[in-house]
């Protein structure tokens, strides 16, 4: 499976696959953090946001930006975990970074979402702040 870019027409399937990817966490984190399509499409138009299908279904994105030496995650989310899909985007992203010729990944996750805080530092993320709201990982790309 290869990541693409996603198109406004993307829109209605990719918030399909964030309502469903983030349904589980809405009782750890206690509100729904789902992105609007208005949101959904700046980030479409500014290059930000990639996709990938299982089959003719988004089953996952990512939205990420540069930031100074960095390419920020802003958002990467799965419909359907333990099928590789995340560690796929996560490929990709490092890829992205690379071509952009930047050093770091970053991204933030809540500090409630326990499986987040053990698959980040198994994919090679350092923890790098921690809040009462959000913990902040970063990966050197070597």
């Amino acid at each position: 499976m290869i990541p693409t870019a996603a198109t406004p027409a993307d829109i209605p399937a990719l918030l399909i696959c964030a309502e469903t990817a983030y349904a589980p966490f809405v009782p750890l984190v206690g509100r729904r953090p789902i992105p609007t399509a208005d949101a959904f499409a700046q980030d479409i138009a500014a290059g930000a946001v990639d996709l990938i299908h299982a089959g003719p279904v988004v089953a996952g994105f990512v939205v990420s930006r540069p930031q100074g030496t960095a390419l920020l995650i802003e958002n990467i989310a799965v419909a359907a975990a333990g099928q590789g899909l995340g560690r796929c985007l996560m490929a990709h992203s490092e890829a992205r970074a690379r071509a952009m010729g930047l050093t770091h990944l970053r991204l933030h996750t809540s500090p409630r979402i326990s499986a987040n805080l053990t698959l980040y530092p198994h994919l090679g993320f350092s923890r790098t702040e921690v809040t009462d709201t959000r913990v902040s990982f970063e990966k050197r790309l070597v």
